[in-house]
């Protein structure tokens, strides 16, 4: 049973492709949580990880991810001629296909996410990060959506092993591909805090921040809906004077090049300058501090795969209000003695509403109880979440034994 982990197995060995487009953040941080989260295994269930796809040595998130001893164990340096790399390309470009540039490795039991190419002869998992094309359409093109459901439909007539981070993407999965090949899983990440992103800089003297303030996190894209949290703030502007909301993220929607330039002009035309603070891009140290010291935060958006939004709030104890989606409700209707509230997404006056009563009621934030109390379950989830993903890997690998395939071999030698 997925899950639940028993008996003595081999180490296994996972080709993991790191994400490296600084667009696209949550994917970034999905794969580095995953490393920390099998950190937190006993070293007798630990996969061993290595990084495939790393552009660049000292890329941070690859520095990073390498001090760990299960990561990249004895890697050596890459040698290899011109012409492996340019059949490495070739079979990467037309056979959709991918060989590590050191022979060794390729003797992997399986590859996750497998955005990319396959290892040839390597199980592979993937990972399909939610169907936003299917449920907001109008924010794709229309090369882009048939892109996605051709990649969809390509996953499903495999078989194999396929992760879903929530039910709600497993359902949408279902219905656009009633009988796949491929076994979909749910695979629910976690947030995880490490040690070196504690010690932050204080937000109200960093950052000029007030005492008070409610926090949205999330990347100025369209669908992560920020204007009805602007609408809800101009609602309360005469009647609550002190209420601050403070936004840090990359401010650039490249499906809608106007849409930051109209969220600005809205913020102008409302005089709502000293009451949208907003931050741009800050170290993650830094982030983490403005978790702690907000009073609430804010999670609008209109879709979601699985908020890593709401995954840091959780881990660090924070109250939350989040726009009522069903990845929403599945993220958060299980917290016990976590203060949570929801309001429908194009609802700016029950927005304005929630805020009010929430700004009434709540305390300041840092609160030390309640983030020791979110640290336990936090570790509890991680360990849960590790076990579940090595289950993963074996039934990955029994369905290609199953089929025939055995672990990988070197197609290309330098």
């Amino acid at each position: 049973m997925i899950g639940q982990s028993s008996g003595k197995r081999p180490t296994r060995v996972i080709g993991l492709d790191v994400i490296t487009d600084p667009k696209w953040m949550g994917g970034i941080i999905y794969i580095r949580n995953l490393v920390y989260c099998l950190e937190s295994l006993p070293e007798a269930e630990r996969p061993e990880v290595r990084l495939l796809g790393v552009p660049d040595d000292a890329m941070p998130l690859a520095v990073e991810l390498r001090s760990f001893p299960f990561v990249d164990r004895n890697r050596r340096p890459r040698r290899h001629g011109a012409i492996a790399h340019f059949w490495r390309r070739v079979h990467r470009k037309f056979l959709q296909t991918y060989i590590p540039p050191d022979p060794a490795w390729q003797k992997l039991d399986a590859t996750y996410p497998t955005i990319g190419g396959k290892v040839q002869g390597v199980p592979a998992i993937r990972w399909i990060p939610d169907f936003q094309h299917v449920q907001l359409p109008h924010f794709f093109t229309e090369d882009e959506r048939d892109a996605r459901d051709r990649g969809i439909a390509l996953i499903a007539s495999e078989p194999g092993v396929l992760v879903l981070s929530s039910e709600v993407a497993k359902r949408d999965f279902l219905n656009l591909c009633p009988n796949p090949e491929v076994e979909p899983h749910v695979w629910r990440f976690c947030s995880v805090i490490t040690d070196h992103e504690r010690g932050g800089r204080n937000p109200h003297m960093q950052y000029g921040l007030p005492r008070r303030y409610a926090y949205i996190a999330n990347q100025f894209w369209a669908h992560k809906n920020h204007r009805v949290a602007f609408e809800a703030l101009r609602r309360l502007k005469a009647t609550h004077p002190d209420l601050v909301l403070v936004c840090t993220g990359r401010e650039d929607d490249y499906r809608d090049k106007e849409y930051v330039p109209e969220l600005l002009e809205f913020i102008a035309k409302s005089e709502l300058q000293d009451r949208i603070l907003r931050l741009g891009l800050v170290p993650r140290a830094d982030q983490i501090e403005i978790f702690r010291h907000a009073t609430l935060v804010l999670q609008p958006s209109l879709f979601e795969g699985w908020s890593t939004v709401v995954e840091d709030a959780k881990t660090l104890g924070r109250p939350i209000i989040a726009s009522d989606i069903p990845v929403h409700r599945e993220q958060l209707e299980s917290e016990q003695g976590l203060p949570v509230r929801f309001f429908p997404p194009d609802d700016d006056a029950i927005l304005a509403e929630t805020l009010s009563s929430a700004w009434r009621e709540l305390p300041d934030g840092p609160d030390p109880a309640s983030e020791r109390r979110a640290q336990e379950r936090n570790l509890r989830q991680r360990l849960s979440a590790a076990r579940s993903f090595v289950d993963l890997v074996e039934r990955a690998v029994a369905i290609e034994g199953k089929a025939g395939v055995t672990r990988g071999k070197p197609a290309i030698t330098a």
